[in-house]
């Protein structure tokens, strides 16, 4: 294979560190997710196999994504299509709270990174087989992590959180902010903002 396209993301290895970095501890005063609608954010559709970032490789666990800032989660839904389609009308913006302070492995920090042997990739490749493997082996070093917080790949000053929900569903409260066809003004001030076709609302 050559060396441009060979993934950044090195496997996991089957220890930690000898220093594993800390947990940080964070409280979500609010965060982000756009989904279908049909199910509630924190009763995600059960899968056999991990298909996003750090989903569990085979269902082992159950996540959810939500970003810490309201525009970034359509840049991050919306990003690879460049685009918010009419498709898209009946998704809903959710909004996530915490009642108690989250523990999440922060890796959007450089020096967790290093001490994994990592780099931003982790954040942004698209190699997903290798960053759910991450995830598993995180979830089991750290066994009280409620999650992962990473910077977003498309909006890359934004943080987001994988949300480890059989550890923390208990402390969260969700409230539904409606149809993306009724939120025209975030709508197009996200698709400003991270250069989205806005299909949606001028179609």
């Amino acid at each position: 294979m050559r060396r441009g396209l060979r993934s950044p993301v090195p496997w996991p290895p089957a220890d930690p560190p000898a220093r594993a970095p800390s947990l940080v501890e964070q409280a979500l005063a609010q965060s982000w997710r756009i989904q279908r609608a049909g199910r509630s954010p924190l009763d995600p559709r059960p899968r056999a196999a991990g298909r996003f970032r750090f989903d569990a490789p085979r269902g082992e666990y159950p996540v959810t994504y939500v970003n810490l800032e309201r525009l970034a989660a359509f840049a991050e839904v919306f990003g690879d299509v460049r685009e918010i389609p009419p498709s898209a009308a009946d998704r809903r913006l959710f909004d996530l709270r915490s009642g108690r302070p989250l523990r999440l492995v922060t890796l959007d920090d450089a020096s967790t990174q290093k001490a994994f042997g990592l780099d931003l990739n982790v954040c942004a490749s698209i190699d997903y087989e290798k960053t759910r493997a991450w995830s598993l082996a995180l979830y089991g070093w750290y066994r009280e992590a409620d999650g992962i917080r990473y910077l977003g790949r498309h909006a890359v000053r934004s943080l987001n959180v994988c949300l480890f929900l059989d550890r923390c569903r208990d402390a969260l409260t969700v409230s539904d902010e409606g149809r993306l066809a009724d939120l025209r003004v975030e709508g197009l001030r996200a698709a400003h903002r991270y250069h989205l076709a806005p299909r949606l609302y001028v179609s």
